[in-house]
């Protein structure tokens, strides 16, 4: 028997995805209310309310210290209970709306510790990079005679740096794709976790990259519409042309948020069985199912 099961690919992860979600929309359309939808929101919104809101430049910085806070611990919420919901309805087994909720308070430390360890890991590691990358192209063009003004002199300089920031942050965010599952489905967290994201993402990188561009450029074009929404809305003022789009920008970053998320829970059970290990042992789902729920099978 071979170590390695079958090899999970993008339209397979993305069709069970889209399954398992469209089984419990009311479920995951809670989830979104909750927790999504503010996010969503909030760049839109808390823009246009700091501008008209007169306050001095502490509360300013209080404010906005505040919101970045409430976005990324609503992210973790969101994170956590949409990872829950996927492993149960993965095995056809819906969740329940305060399951979802309860698994919160199970993961959501393990998950926020882990993800200041990565961002420990990215300003040391991807920084560190950074400026060896700006040292080297700086050197290399002083030493080939570089003679032009300081615009065009630092222009590549610029340039190359940024290239190399997001290809390196790209690399890190494509090894640890799948660190929310790890932690809710195996309460690992920090290094520990991180190291079994590596793991298990080898001999499916392919899939975890195409996921993770996949995700990234959608998410980038969204921001895109959503900033020039909020260009136009501040120059032009609110029309109803502007809130029909906004509407539907909102709609869609709500739907791609819940969607990768459960994309890359259903990529970790898949890389699981492609690596030959057991994938009917989740801590999460034995808690509630017992013995009854159905293991992963591959046809």
């Amino acid at each position: 028997m071979s170590s390695h099961g079958h090899r999970p690919s993008l339209c397979g992860i993305l069709s069970e995805t889209w399954r398992i979600t469209t089984a419990q929309p009311r479920h995951y359309a809670a989830l979104s209310i909750f927790f999504v939808l503010p996010v969503t929101l909030s760049p839109l919104i808390y823009p246009f309310l700091l501008r008209t809101v007169s306050v001095s430049i502490t509360q300013t910085i209080v404010q906005i210290v505040v919101y970045y806070l409430l976005v990324h611990l609503l992210g973790l919420f969101a994170a956590v209970s949409i990872t829950y919901a996927t492993f149960r309805g993965f095995y056809g087994n819906p969740a329940r709306l305060i399951s979802s909720l309860r698994s919160i308070l199970v993961s959501f430390l393990p998950l926020l510790g882990t993800k200041l360890v990565c961002l420990v890991f990215l300003v040391w590691a991807v920084g560190g990079l950074l400026i060896a990358a700006y040292n080297v192209l700086l050197i290399i063009l002083l030493l080939s005679g570089f003679e032009k003004d300081y615009c065009d002199q630092y222009l590549p300089v610029s340039v190359f740096t940024i290239s190399v920031g997001l290809v390196a942050t790209t690399y890190v965010v494509w090894g640890w794709c799948l660190t929310a599952a790890v932690v809710v489905a195996e309460s690992e967290w920090g290094l520990a976790a991180l190291g079994r994201c590596w793991e298990l993402t080898k001999g499916v990188r392919c899939v975890s990259f195409s996921i993770v561009i996949f995700f990234g450029v959608l998410s980038v074009v969204l921001s895109a519409w959503c900033s020039v929404l909020a260009i136009d809305a501040s120059r032009n003022g609110v029309s109803c042309l502007f809130v029909a789009q906004l509407i539907v920008c909102v709609c869609l970053w709500t739907v791609l948020s819940i969607y990768s998320t459960a994309a890359s829970t259903v990529l970790f059970i898949h890389s699981k069985a492609f690596h030959g290990e057991d994938t009917s042992e989740f801590p999460v789902v034995d808690e509630e199912l017992g013995p009854e729920y159905s293991p992963l099978t591959f046809d």
